[in-house]
């Protein structure tokens, strides 16, 4: 990634800690929040998915830090990260497809241009360093127009 070599802290990664049933309830979790907001507010709502870095970067392994209950490092194998991040994927586009909203997944638009270059901070490495923000919004500008244009938001 342009002859740049960095170290990693403990990665954001595809809910390292969490076994498919926890995923599964807070997928489940997430669904009920949107259905309730669409509710409430009477919202048009498209679903982009923003992959965490280790997805992103694949690593053979890496570590990551478990906020709850304590805030232990441990380590997670690569093809287990890609794993949980492919079924989540799945799971999301599942769940807007029944709930009858758009789902966009930007992982593979991000991993192209993550294979070749950092597209998160030095110092924030979870976050999109400018590059990063310029790719992803040229990845969700045209899903967004495209989504609200179809979903036809009264002016």
């Amino acid at each position: 990634r342009e002859d740049e070599c960095r170290k990693f802290p403990p990665m954001q990664s595809a809910a390292a800690g969490l076994d498919k049933n926890e995923i599964d309830n807070a997928l489940n979790l997430t669904k009920n929040s949107i259905i309730n907001f669409r509710n409430k507010y009477n919202a048009k709502i498209c679903l982009i998915y923003i992959p965490s870095p280790a997805t992103l970067y694949s690593p053979n392994s890496f570590s990551y830090k478990n906020y709850f209950p304590s805030k232990e490092v441990s380590n997670v194998a690569g093809h287990a990260n890609k794993k949980k991040s492919e079924y989540i994927r799945s799971k999301f586009s599942s769940i807007s497809n029944e709930i009858g909203i758009e789902f966009f997944d930007s992982t593979e638009y991000l991993k192209k241009f993550a294979d070749n270059k950092f597209i998160h901070g030095k110092l924030d490495k979870k976050h999109f360093n400018s590059d990063g923000y310029k790719i992803l919004s040229q990845f969700i500008t045209p899903k967004i127009n495209g989504c609200f244009n179809k979903l036809k938001i009264p002016n």
